[in-house]
């Protein structure tokens, strides 16, 4: 088998016809990375993924929860990452996922302290009726 020439040194047909597919390969993962990525942008748009409904639903929840407390969760990082990872917003999930941890956690604290006031005030009440009862009813009457 002739070899070919080049800067490198001497390739053989096999070797050139072997780089043709390599190069086929390459171009066939850029055609399938360029769809996924399509499809990664569909998912996001269609989910409510994007920066955009991202920042809007942040501003949504945390403009509910500051009349209560004050900025527990920060968005901050979700959005830096998801500027970063524009094309691949799935590398963002863990962050994601923390602050719906954050957002979960604070919201069942808050539902916690609601039911404690509630206990308590539930206990005066209690409190309240066994004093009258008594009061009101003292053994000496059922002598």
């Amino acid at each position: 088998m002739e070899g070919i020439r080049n800067g490198y040194g001497t390739k053989t047909e096999e070797e050139i016809s072997k780089e043709g597919l390599d190069k086929l390969t390459n171009i066939e993962e850029k055609k399938w990375m360029i769809k996924l990525r399509c499809f990664d942008e569909e998912h996001s748009n269609l989910y409510g993924l994007t920066l955009k409904a991202f920042e809007d639903l942040a501003f949504q929840v945390e403009s509910q929860i500051e009349p209560i407390r004050p900025r527990i969760c920060s968005h901050d990082e979700i959005v830096q990452c998801l500027k970063r990872n524009a094309s691949c917003s799935i590398r963002c999930r863990p962050i994601m996922e923390r602050y719906i941890d954050c957002i979960e956690t604070f919201r069942v604290n808050i539902i916690k302290e609601q039911i404690e006031c509630e206990l308590k005030e539930k206990r005066k009440e209690d409190q309240k009726i066994v004093e009258h009862f008594l009061k009101n009813d003292s053994p000496s009457q059922y002598n």
